[in-house]
C-alpha cells in the first residue's frame, strides 16, 4: 500500500510545524516533532490555504467543502478540520496497515480483528479490505460517524466491521467477561484523556493493565497485536512482553524476539525523516 504525492505529501518541516498537502490543498500545522529542525524552504510555506496552532485552534482555515477527500492507497479518507488541529487521516501509518494486511493474508481463514481507539478507521479498513472481520471501537460517536463514512466510500461491505461507540477499557472488560476472543488486536491509545463518563486516562497508569486484560481476548493460536501511540516516553516494548511473557499461544511461550519496536517517521520532499510516535508489534 502506498500513496501518490498528489494526494498526500510531507512537504517540508522544521521549528515546530509542519507543511504537508492533501489532494492538492496545502496545510501548515504545530508539530512538537519538528522542534530542534531548520525548515529546508521558506518560501513553500507561503502557499500554505490553512494554519493550525496548539492552543490557539485554525488561525487561518481552508476553504474547503464536505466532500474533501484524500484516496490513499486502496482507501479514501473524508478530511475535515478538527478541533484538535487532526485531519483524519494519519498517513505516517501506512507501514503499519500494510503489515495489518500481511499478517490477515497469511491466515487459513477470515480472522477475527479487534481496532481499540480506533477514530477515523485506517486500520479497521485495511484490515477488512485484507478479509477480516473487524470491531471497530471508540468513545467518540462523531469520530465512529466519520469512519463510518469512510468506510462506506471505499466500497467496504458492511458486514465486515462492526462498529461500537464505547470506552475501549469498559469494552475489552466486557469482552473477557463474555468468553469473546481475536486473532488480531489493533490499539493506538492516547497520551492523556477522558472516558465517555469523564474518568480519566494516563497512559502510563492505565495503558499496561489494558495490556493485561487484553491477552484474555486473543486467541489460541492468534496473528499479533499492534500498539501504537505518540507518547514520548512510552515503554511499548517493556509493557506488551510484560503483559503476554507468562502465557503460551500454539503451545510455545512468547520470545523477545517476537516483538518488533521502534519510531514511526515519514519523510519530507527533501528526504528528511519527521518522528511520529512509537509502536511495537508481535505476530506469531
Amino acid at each position: 500500500m502506498s500513496w501518490s504525492p498528489a494526494e498526500y505529501e510531507l512537504i517540508d518541516f522544521g521549528n515546530g510545524r509542519k507543511l504537508e498537502s492533501f489532494a492538492g490543498v496545502r496545510l501548515e500545522r504545530s508539530c512538537p516533532a519538528a522542534s530542534g529542525f531548520p525548515v529546508r524552504d521558506l518560501a513553500l510555506w507561503d502557499s500554505a490555504a490553512g494554519e493550525f496552532e496548539i492552543g490557539r485552534g485554525w488561525l487561518r482555515s481552508p476553504e474547503i467543502d464536505q466532500d474533501w477527500i484524500v484516496r490513499f492507497g486502496g482507501m479514501q479518507f473524508s478530511i475535515r478540520p478538527s478541533e484538535s488541529g487532526n485531519l483524519g487521516l494519519f498517513p505516517e501509518q501506512v507501514s503499519h496497515w500494510n503489515w495489518l494486511m500481511e499478517q490477515i493474508q497469511r491466515y487459513a481463514k477470515p480472522p477475527k480483528c479487534l481496532n481499540l481507539f480506533a477514530y477515523t478507521g485506517g486500520s479497521s479498513m485495511a484490515m477488512a479490505l485484507a478479509g477480516g472481520f473487524v470491531t471497530h471501537v471508540d468513545s467518540s460517536g462523531p469520530s465512529v460517524k466519520w469512519a463510518r463514512h469512510n468506510a462506506s466510500s471505499c466500497g467496504i461491505d458492511s458486514q465486515s466491521i462492526r462498529w461500537i461507540v464505547e470506552d475501549a477499557v469498559k469494552f475489552v472488560e466486557r469482552e473477557c467477561k463474555r468468553g469473546n476472543r481475536y486473532d488480531l488486536i489493533v490499539l493506538d491509545p492516547p497520551s492523556y484523556g477522558h472516558g465517555t463518563r469523564g474518568q480519566t486516562w494516563k497512559i502510563g497508569k492505565h495503558l499496561p493493565l489494558l495490556l493485561q486484560r487484553i491477552t484474555e481476548l486473543l486467541s489460541d493460536i492468534p496473528l499479533g497485536i499492534l500498539l501504537t501511540g505518540h507518547s514520548e516516553n512510552a515503554s511499548p516494548t517493556e509493557w506488551l512482553f510484560d503483559a503476554l511473557r507468562d502465557r503460551t499461544y500454539g503451545g510455545a511461550p512468547l520470545r523477545l524476539s517476537q516483538i518488533e519496536s521502534g519510531r514511526t517517521s515519514i519523510n519530507s520532499r527533501f528526504g528528511e525523516p519527521l518522528d511520529c510516535g512509537y509502536f511495537a508489534r508481535i505476530s506469531w
